[in-house]
């Protein structure tokens, strides 16, 4: 289980490239499957997103038989993790 209230653990580096804007990455290895942050947005219905589904700033949220019937929309609302 997630412990979401420690924050993030994992130290990270906001840097800005001069090609692509900003960016994140570590600075300390991260082992497979470990917490790194929470990915913050408006949580939509799918058939909302028709119009946007080539922005850059949606995750998917897939349910357990495949389907995508919402996704998190951190285009207005989000935190680093979008970067």
């Amino acid at each position: 289980m997630f412990k979401l209230y420690r924050g993030r653990v994992i130290p990270l580096m906001l840097f800005r490239t001069p090609k692509c804007g900003w960016s994140v990455r570590t600075m300390a290895y991260i082992p497979e499957r470990k917490f790194v942050m929470e990915y913050v947005g408006l949580i939509k219905r799918y058939e909302e997103c028709d119009a946007i589904l080539d922005q850059t700033y949606l995750f998917n949220c897939d349910l357990e038989d495949g389907t995508i019937k919402y996704v998190i929309d951190a285009t207005d609302y989000g935190n680093e993790s979008r970067l």
